[in-house]
């Protein structure tokens, strides 16, 4: 289940412009990200205890109705609790859909802002989503590393002057010339 992620962001998110997103930008992205990620993961533990109980207590109303020879009724039920199934399912896909593509959205936009030299380790749009997002992690991270490195060239600007000696012995052959006038 750690592999599995499983966003539920509600609204797309549509990049402006290629600007980076700056350092408050990029918190407060993650920190909503975290937050979401807690809060789905919450909500599909309650969901799953419910459905525990639910089942729970319809195997002990079916042991019952078996029990006092009510068929015909446990056979609608069962028609009527397959056909709700049916419909959160194809309610539950659509959703999943559509979230996997404001995730999708969401990476495209990250991959805008990173340095060409971390974008070309990308998986790919085929990837599944759950790889691209952990690449994009680890190439966020590279990218605040690379940031902090100080820049290489050649160094400090060249200092003026000259060579000492030469000055030197320009400056005695003025002077010299001056005494002898």
């Amino acid at each position: 289940m750690a592999d599995e992620q499983t966003p539920t962001e509600s609204q797309p998110t549509t990049p402006t412009d290629d600007a980076p997103l700056g350092d408050a930008g990029k918190k407060a992205l993650d920190a909503e990200r975290d937050a979401r990620k807690a809060a789905e993961k919450e909500a599909r533990d309650a969901k799953a205890r419910l459905a525990q109980i639910e089942a729970d207590a319809q195997k002990a109303k079916d042991a019952e109705a078996a029990e006092q020879g009510k068929w015909k009724e446990l056979a609608e039920k069962r028609d009527a609790d397959l056909a709700e199934a049916t419909s959160k399912l194809t309610a539950t896909t659509t959703e999943l859909d559509t979230l996997r593509t404001y995730v999708t959205d969401d990476i495209v936009a990250a991959v805008k802002v990173l340095p060409k030299a971390l974008v070309a380790f990308d998986p790919g749009e085929d990837a599944p989503i759950a790889q691209r997002l952990a690449w994009l992690t680890k190439a966020k991270a590279a990218a605040a590393e690379l940031d902090k490195q100080t820049p290489r060239g050649n160094g400090g600007d060249p200092k003026p002057g000259g060579n000492p000696k030469i000055d030197a012995d320009k400056a005695v052959a003025n002077a010299r010339r001056r005494i002898s006038i």
